[in-house]
């Protein structure tokens, strides 16, 4: 169940970006979610639809065309797809280091956050140890 008012979330954020985000995120897959996304986008924004859901959601197509908005979807991934990508990090062939900016470990999680929100635009990512 969305856990907020979708008219307030819309709000918030052309409150903030004006006339709408460039890009907004759609992550959760619940209708309302996804109809709300589509309302906060700026003319010629994207959604990227990554939420999955079996329920159907209202989109008023004329307001995508007048728009001109963008909806990139997103297909999970299967471990097989991975194989190659593990094959290459573990031969060394590939070297991820340069794209990790701090290793913590699991009970670190909180602290480590708080050090990427500080250092906005300076970390790159932050991956966490079990």
């Amino acid at each position: 169940v969305l856990q907020c008012d979708v008219r307030e979330a819309v709000s918030e954020v052309r409150r903030v970006y004006g006339i709408g985000a460039d890009v907004v995120i759609e992550a959760i897959g619940i209708p309302a979610s996804v109809e709300a996304c589509l309302k906060m986008l700026r003319p010629g924004g994207t959604l990227l639809q990554f939420g999955i859901s079996s329920k159907d959601a209202s989109l008023n197509i004329y307001n995508l065309y007048i728009n001109e908005v963008k909806i990139q979807a997103a297909r999970s991934s299967m471990p097989r797809d991975f194989h190659k990508s593990i094959e290459l990090v573990a031969s060394k062939k590939i070297d991820l280091r340069p794209y990790v900016s701090k290793l913590v470990k699991f009970n670190e999680l909180s602290e480590a956050l708080e050090e990427l929100n500080r250092a906005k635009g300076k970390m790159l990512r932050v991956v966490v140890k079990f």
